[in-house]
């Protein structure tokens, strides 16, 4: 693969394809998932009514009016605007008002009630998520499947979501910490990503937060390589998405997406464990379920019941009583990974 490099800073190379119909599940583990490293995957959702169906002017038009939640572009509190009817827009509108050079995204911290696949769409009905099970190591744990999301947040992962930005928009370096194994469908448009591996960026982050999409290929500022000097050299992927591309993130790959023209995506997660000592490694980060509960039972008091899952229902109405639940659940598998470690010493 053909390097790109800057001066002074990250060394990029572009990542592999791979054919789904030619790779075995142990073979794409071994070669891609356990090294984490990302690529792009052919022939792996050809087979999705939502592959031939979805394009720009299917959403333009048979989705011209579905409702979705917008968020001005750099709002880190994006979600506390729902009930503000300017932040809510039909489908098609949006994507016309991009068209003209909008300032806004859809982006809804892949929350059901208010992304636009789980948002009374149908759309995710269009999308058959047990075929990445081709490709991938099957896991289960606490009887929910890899990309059974309907339990988040308190176990992972995220639900399917949809990513809808206009020319220029970019998004600072970060990683989804929830843990999950990403793929990400360009259906329409074209965007560009920069992904470094994180254990290489691990107690750095929020530096590298700072770093702008189009600095990254420039030679890095003196004063930050001086703060940071491991970044000078530092190995990573770029990869230019076009319509129909699929590509594979590794779990908790640290990423930066731009977008070159109005473009829709789609983001499927599966996740990365099955263990108890990879739960509690997922509990460890920001995202822990006991900080989720009260975030995610605000947001689904502000939808009809007839919206949400029963799960979502229990979590509104009772908060506490789920949090304490599982604070309860947390301490028992701390309690048994602790004496797995002193069996086996």
């Amino acid at each position: 693969m053909t390097a790109v490099s800057s001066t002074k800073g990250f060394v990029f190379n572009y990542v592999a394809r791979v054919d789904a119909k030619e790779i075995t599940a142990k073979e794409f583990e071994k070669e891609y998932v356990e090294p984490r490293i990302p690529c792009f995957i052919d022939n792996l959702i050809e087979s999705w009514p939502a592959y031939s169906l979805w394009t720009k002017d299917y959403f333009l038009t048979q989705h011209r009016e579905t409702m979705i939640y917008t968020n001005e572009v750099g709002n880190e509190h994006c979600l506390k605007g729902l009930s503000d009817p300017k932040n809510w827009m039909g489908l098609g509108h949006f994507i016309e008002e991009l068209d003209r050079g909008g300032n806004r995204l859809h982006f809804s911290r892949s929350h059901p009630a208010t992304d636009i696949l789980n948002y009374k769409s149908g759309l995710l009905d269009q999308i058959e998520l047990g075929t990445i099970e081709r490709i991938m190591p099957r896991n289960k744990f606490l009887g929910r499947g890899a990309t059974d999301w309907d339990a988040y947040p308190i176990i992972p992962p995220y639900s399917p979501n949809i990513f809808i930005g206009g020319a220029g928009l970019s998004a600072l370096p970060h990683y989804d910490p929830d843990t999950s194994h990403t793929f990400h469908w360009c259906v329409f448009g074209k965007k560009s990503v920069k992904m470094i591996d994180y254990e290489r960026v691990k107690g750095i982050e929020l530096p590298l937060m700072k770093i702008h999409y189009d600095d990254m290929l420039e030679t890095l500022p003196d004063s930050l390589l001086r703060q940071l000097p491991q970044l000078d050299g530092m190995p990573a992927w770029h990869a230019d998405l076009e319509p129909g591309d699929v590509l594979f993130m590794p779990s908790m790959n640290w990423h930066a997406f731009k977008y070159h023209d109005t473009s829709l995506a789609t983001v499927l997660r599966y996740r990365s464990f099955s263990s108890l000592e990879g739960y509690l490694d997922f509990v460890a980060g920001v995202q822990t379920p006991l900080t989720m509960i009260d975030f995610h039972s605000s947001l689904y008091r502000q939808f009809p019941e007839s919206q949400t899952h029963l799960f979502h229902r229990l979590l509104a109405a009772f908060p506490s009583i789920v949090s304490l639940f599982v604070s309860g659940m947390l301490k028992l598998m701390r309690l048994i990974v602790r004496l797995r470690g002193h069996r086996s010493s």
